[in-house]
């Protein structure tokens, strides 16, 4: 039993080292991102269909910057429009918009 204790050991250390180098930076530093504007959740979310998502889920909620709220009471895309974004992760684990452009 302890021949095999020290490889398997050996290869989970070398998934977890594998897993952790292929993560995203930590940071606030902004995503960013192109997709497909669906709509308001509510006063606080949108529903974006993010290009290269994976196809058996490409929905993602954001919630709103109190910035693009603002924008968002008086010039709100329309469904369909495509869109460039960025974002960042809060504390909560929340997608924060932080940018939101029409694309023509």
């Amino acid at each position: 039993m302890k021949k095999t204790v020290f490889p398997t050991i050996l290869a989970a250390l070398f998934i977890f080292l594998s897993v952790s180098c292929n993560a995203k930076p930590a940071g606030n530093s902004p995503i960013a991102g192109t997709g497909a504007y669906v709509g308001r959740a509510d006063s606080n979310f949108i529903e974006i269909k993010v290009d290269g998502a994976p196809s058996d889920n490409p929905f993602v909620v954001f919630m709103l910057s109190d910035e693009l709220k603002e924008m968002f009471e008086t010039n709100e895309p329309e469904s369909g429009a495509n869109v460039y974004f960025e974002y960042t992760k809060n504390a909560h684990g929340q997608n924060l918009l932080s940018r939101l452009d029409v694309m023509s």
